[in-house]
């Protein structure tokens, strides 16, 4: 057996098991629709037609009639019609939905001048599936595609490449920096992030030590227990900062957070404000001067 042949019985099951699914639930939903005709008949039709029967009514006939269409093996002929009139099958779905949400709200705020007002602009809100849908339905294309002896018609959305490019950005450019790295100038490119988890990770340490990227790729580059949180603990020290009289310079403090003694000078004073212990011991221990608290 070629590789062919493999790849068209493959279709076939799938296509076997698709069916199977579709007509098992639709027997369900036909079942439901039979056993609750006599309550139709008693609250719609023996009653005069009002805005709530008529939504009945649309709610119960959209149930069977969208999967119907759907199911039914059309003459290749009627491709495009049937893709439309499954279309409009569906927007008809979504604007009974955007109505029940609308009345939902009306009823809710009943006896209130607002009622109209709250139901319109929920109403208008939930239209927007159905505006996004007529957009993708309008760039529809429909084919006649085979699979081996069988034909089957085919609908797929001829979006506009720049579309398509800004909904699907190239993973390699999905990491780009928005924001300039401390000490870049306004206006500056920053580079982009390779691509590879390891070389990511020292991308970021070398460029921004104090990027909130650094646990991720720490996790993407396999390093399962990352050494001492030193993130979290200069942000805490950035965020007491303004509390204390001699707040840490944030090179200082990344500079003593990368254990680099060297540049933590004498121009640490203590800090004499009361409140500022524990970051005058942090400091300290961050130094080197001291060990432990």
């Amino acid at each position: 057996m070629d590789e062919d042949d493999v790849i068209l019985q493959e279709d076939l099951r799938l296509l076997y098991e698709n069916l199977d699914v579709t007509f098992a639930l639709l027997s369900l939903v036909a079942y439901e629709f039979l056993v609750t005709v006599d309550q139709e008949m008693f609250c719609v039709w023996k009653k005069k037609l009002t805005a709530t029967s008529l939504l009945l009514l649309a709610t119960r006939w959209l149930m069977v009639l969208g999967p119907l269409v759907g199911s039914v093996l059309w003459p290749l002929d009627w491709c495009r019609p049937v893709v439309t009139l499954t279309a409009v099958l569906y927007f008809m779905t979504l604007t009974v939905i955007a109505a029940v949400y609308a009345l939902r709200i009306y009823a809710l705020w009943q006896g209130t001048s607002f009622k109209w007002i709250f139901a319109a602009l929920v109403f208008a809100l939930s239209f927007v599936p159905v505006a996004t849908n007529i957009f993708a339905q309008v760039h529809t294309v429909t084919e006649v595609d085979s699979i081996g002896p069988l034909l089957n018609c085919n609908a797929w959305i001829n979006a506009p490449a720049k579309l398509n490019e800004d909904a699907l950005p190239d993973p390699e450019q999905r990491h780009r920096r928005r924001r300039p790295r401390p000490g870049a100038h306004v206006g500056q490119v920053v580079p982009a992030v390779p691509p590879d988890a390891a070389a990511r990770l020292a991308f970021v340490r070398r460029h921004d030590p104090t990027s909130r990227w650094d646990a991720v790729l720490r996790r993407a580059a396999g390093h399962e227990h990352p050494p001492a949180d030193h993130l979290h603990r200069e942000r805490s020290l950035r965020r007491r900062r303004h509390r204390c009289s001699a707040p840490i310079h944030a090179s200082r403090a990344r500079a003593a957070l990368h254990a680099e003694p060297a540049l933590v000078g004498p121009a640490d004073r203590p800090l004499q404000r009361r409140g500022c212990e524990h970051e005058r011991r942090t400091r300290r221990a961050l130094s080197g001067r001291t060990r432990g608290y």
